[in-house]
């Protein structure tokens, strides 16, 4: 390579990091702002620790500082052929150099330490409360979705991240700083080939970080694919799917293809990174170097310095530069966890809850519900046009059964999503008890529901604890329960009955239960609950016609004392209750008893009997094997 493509690719680099720079105003601008939010919530959960912190910077400064200058006192005390002066310089510089490394050590490795491990902990409480006050509709929104997965396995470390950055830069310009004071008194023109180290730093270290997060982000879109295959080969969910379709050959090809191109990106970048380092090597050997060697050499010769103010500047000068690279690097690292991390949890952290943080002093206290009203109620989904529910009006009265029937998409689901406030209407009200459900405390009225949605989940936790969810509940209220749904006898057959762990993912001897089974137990805990409404929306999807229909009217026995909701397009209970809400596409087309919607010949009549035909065959077949 020559003198011009050298000077070319200089000028290129330059020109490039230039126009980047001026781009980036509004970034360094954000990276403030997260710099100071990560700040706050360090801050706030333990401020002894921030101020420790900020100590140990100075501490550390001072020792590096005394490092620096040990050699030039001892060379200066030997220069005066005085060996009494150099024991006291070694002993009063060993000691200081002690003690301020015995508080250092204390500070750093013991109590802050001991403080940083509790403040993770304190940090990842936060963000998890924060993510219990998001909205339903935020988990709906793929966008924010895979923001709060990200953000969910940096919410402990982040801010601290952030906070050693920062407390890089400071202690590398304390440190830079007091280089330059002590430079300055000893010879100023050497001041202009620091400079001129500090310019060739400065754009070394920018441009290295460049390629590195160039790098980063080119290989994002391939790592995810790639984290996809991966969890494909060995996630239990998919293990079946595998198999059958013999899919080892096809997963290996997709993660080798996807390495060729992570490969190609690094084999790209790292060329052209250590084709850049080797210049700026070049520039540092054959020109900085002996630049600052032959200026102090020939101070020194002059006896403008001493023999010690000769080493300390040499050494103090690639200090200064580490130092400013420290500075650069610490500051660009600031960037990028802003761009590619804080961001994420500012969205976490910042988002205003619309109804899940409905706890205010002005809201109304709730513990029993006596009525039930859609008035006029319209609803879409946020960020979608299509209409749900259209003008929806039905009362439910205490202690009655309701059917809510209807095909796939009816609206059935989205009713009782509003009738819990998971969601708020559109246009109209939902009332409780002739109030807005807007003005109850939201907990207080959720509280009021035992529900099975239809897509419930079962905890890899204890049945107790699936049971009691932190709940006190005696042993014989859960037994009850199980009993009800039909589980019990699987249970008691099990060696650690109620302390049984569900799945193998936490306890290797953890019991697997069937679809069926595990509705069941979704089913008990409803049951256990106190609330006086009872919801099963689609909750016997994984039993058979004839098993649904012995369980639900078990479970209308069981509430005799409370209001119950049968969600389902499966009509198999709608005989057991005491008014049925025929859906279809949003809107009430009917609402009465079993005998008036068949005597209406309508929808509802076409469905039954249908559904009716349909087990009948099926019980025959049963029969006939």
């Amino acid at each position: 390579m020559n003198k011009g493509d050298t000077f070319n690719i200089l000028k290129r680099e330059l020109i490039e990091f230039m126009v980047r720079k001026m781009k980036n105003k509004h970034s360094l601008k954000q990276t403030y702002l997260d710099t100071k939010l990560m700040l706050k919530y360090l801050w706030q959960g333990d401020k002894v620790y921030v101020i420790l912190r900020f100590i140990s910077i100075f501490l550390d400064a001072t020792l590096t500082l005394l490092r620096s200058l040990y050699l030039k006192w001892i060379i200066d005390a030997i220069s005066t052929n005085n060996f009494i002066n150099v024991i006291k310089i070694v002993i009063i510089l060993n000691l200081s150099i002690w003690i301020i490394d015995i508080i250092y050590t204390e500070i750093t490795n013991i109590i802050t330490a001991r403080k940083e491990y509790k403040l993770k902990n304190y940090l990842q409480r936060l963000f998890i409360k924060k993510a219990m006050l998001q909205d339903l509709e935020c988990y709906e929104n793929e966008g924010f979705y895979d923001t709060y997965t990200k953000a969910i396995r940096i919410a402990d470390s982040k801010a601290i991240h952030i906070l050693n950055h920062l407390m890089t830069v400071i202690q590398s310009i304390i440190s830079s700083l007091a280089y330059l004071a002590i430079i300055f008194t000893f010879s100023p023109t050497i001041m202009i080939i620091i400079i001129v180290m500090v310019i060739i730093t400065f754009y070394d270290q920018n441009v290295s970080n460049r390629y590195s997060h160039e790098l980063y982000e080119a290989e994002q879109s391939i790592n995810r694919k790639a984290e996809y295959i991966k969890r494909l080969s060995h996630y239990k969910g998919f293990a079946k799917e595998v198999r059958l379709n013999i899919l080892s050959s096809f997963l290996l090809d997709k993660i080798n293809s996807s390495f060729k191109k992570r490969y190609k990106l690094f084999k790209e970048s790292n060329l052209k990174y250590w084709r850049f380092k080797n210049i700026i090597f070049s520039i540092n050997l054959f020109f900085i170097t002996p630049a600052l060697i032959l200026h102090i050499a020939y101070q020194t010769i002059k006896g403008a310095l001493t023999l010690g103010e000769f080493t300390f500047l040499y050494s103090s000068s690639f200090s200064i530069s580490s130092s400013l690279a420290d500075i650069i690097r610490s500051f660009d690292n600031l960037n990028f966890e802003s761009e590619y991390f804080v961001s994420y949890l500012r969205v976490i952290l910042e988002y205003k809850p619309k109804i899940e943080n409905d706890l205010s002093d002005d809201k109304l206290h709730i513990n029993k519900i006596s009525q039930i009203e859609f008035r006029n109620v319209t609803f879409k989904y946020p960020g979608h046009e299509q209409i749900v529910l259209d003008d929806l009006s039905f009362t439910i009265k205490q202690n009655e059964k309701v059917a809510l029937v209807g095909k796939n998409g009816a609206g059935k689901s989205t009713i009782i999503k509003l009738l819990m406030r998971l969601y708020d209407v559109s246009q109209g009200e939902v009332l409780i008890n002739n109030i807005d459900i807007k003005k109850y405390n939201i907990k207080e009225l959720r509280k009021c529901f035992s529900s099975v949605m239809q897509d419930y989940n079962i905890f890899a936790f204890s049945i107790k604890d699936n049971l009691c969810l932190g709940r006190d509940i005696p042993d014989k209220q859960i037994e009850a329960a199980l009993e009800n749904s039909g589980l019990l006898n699987k249970i008691k057959k099990l060696k650690n009955t109620y302390n049984s762990v569900i799945s193998r993912e936490f306890d290797e001897k953890g019991i697997e239960l069937s679809g069926g089974e595990r509705q069941k137990l979704a089913i008990a805990r409803a049951i256990i609950s106190k609330a006086t409404v009872l919801i099963l929306d689609e909750a016997n999807s994984s039993l058979d016609p004839l098993a649904e229909y012995e369980l639900n009217k078990n479970l209308v026995e069981l509430a005799v004392n409370r209001t119950a909701l049968f969600v389902s397009h499966r009509l198999s209970t709608t005989v057991i209750c005491d008014k049925i809400i025929m859906l279809d596409q949003g809107r009430i087309i009917n609402i009465g008893t079993h005998q008036k919607l068949i005597e209406d010949n309508g929808l509802y009549y076409d469905m039954f009997t249908k559904q009716a035909n349909a087990y009948k065959a099926n019980l025959e077949v049963k029969i006939y094997q």
